[in-house]
């Protein structure tokens, strides 16, 4: 239990973690909250850990709020506006160190997940019993839809499990579609269809529902603009490229290293991961970026 102080002098008493960030997305203004005491401050601390990255982009996101260095003063719900804007320095270290220990971790996947720490993008999403994530206003959020499947190492119900509270993950493949994220759909059926893929083998996947602001930082490649800035991040990246090639060969390329041996090849998703994007879409995917913004419904489909 929490004691909210606003502007005008009013208070307000809120019940739960999740009625507190309601609270807060509902309002929009700067507000101080007050605990009853030095240990109920430190046991909300402690239960919600890894959650309170939530309460942190709320307060950042508030118009008029003027941002920290480096990073954007937000207007989006959920720190989806304030978002830190890497530098060309910051991207090419980050891929000079993937170029270097790209053998014993796989570099496409390394550079995303050191984009997605440095973005504070890898915190936990919000969890929603499925009959709360029902009632979610459909004008405010997108429904997307996860096929998730059994592996070799986790069964499905622990890919989501993980999702919701565990390690941060991005797709590990080399040449994704829209980037090395979270891949979700609005199409149901789809989802459901990649969840399926291994049913003749005796194993049945499950479908996860999020919900994701729908003003939150997404490039939409729908739409003209998004194409455009799609376009223009091309060119951006062909420029990179060619110094990180530049850096890494000054600092690690040898005489003895044969012509196949190369940097870190940056993608233009990536780099767009670098410039806060939460996100971006296509006509068939939604690859998610910054887990933080989302609403997962405890209840998957089977």
């Amino acid at each position: 239990i929490v004691c909210v102080n606003l502007p005008d002098g009013k208070k307000t008493v809120i019940d739960g973690h999740h009625r507190l960030c309601a609270f807060m997305e509902e309002n929009k203004v700067p507000m101080t909250i007050s605990f009853m005491d030095k240990q109920s401050a430190w046991d909300y601390i402690h239960t919600y850990t890894n959650s309170l990255n939530r309460l942190f982009n709320l307060w950042n996101s508030y118009p008029g709020h003027p941002g920290r260095p480096g990073q954007r003063g937000g207007s989006l719900p959920r720190g989806a506006g304030s978002a830190h804007i890497m530098s060309e320095k910051e991207i090419i270290s980050k891929a000079w160190r993937t170029s270097k220990d790209s053998e014993t971790d796989p570099g496409y996947r390394k550079f995303a997940l050191e984009v997605a720490a440095a973005q504070g993008f890898t915190g936990t999403p919000q969890k929603m019993s499925n009959d709360d994530f029902q009632k979610i206003d459909e004008e405010k959020y997108e429904i997307l839809h996860r096929g998730i499947r059994d592996t070799e190492n986790m069964s499905a119900e622990q890919i989501h499990k993980e999702f919701m509270d565990g390690e941060y993950y991005v797709s590990g493949n080399l040449y994704d579609t829209i980037g090395k994220g979270i891949y979700m759909t609005d199409d149901y059926d789809y989802a459901k269809s990649y969840a399926d893929q291994n049913k003749l083998l005796g194993t049945k996947g499950i479908v996860e529902s999020i919900a994701i602001p729908r003003n939150a930082n997404v490039l939409d490649l729908r739409t003209s603009e998004g194409l455009a800035t799609a376009s223009k991040a091309f060119d951006e990246v062909n420029k990179l490229n060619t110094k990180i090639d530049d850096k890494y060969k000054q600092d690690l390329f040898t005489p003895s290293d044969d012509n196949t041996k190369h940097a870190y090849t940056l993608t233009v998703w990536e780099y767009l991961e670098t410039k806060g994007y939460d996100g971006i879409r296509n006509d068939a995917e939604f690859c998610l970026f910054n887990r933080t913004i989302a609403i997962v419904n405890e209840q998957v489909e089977k």
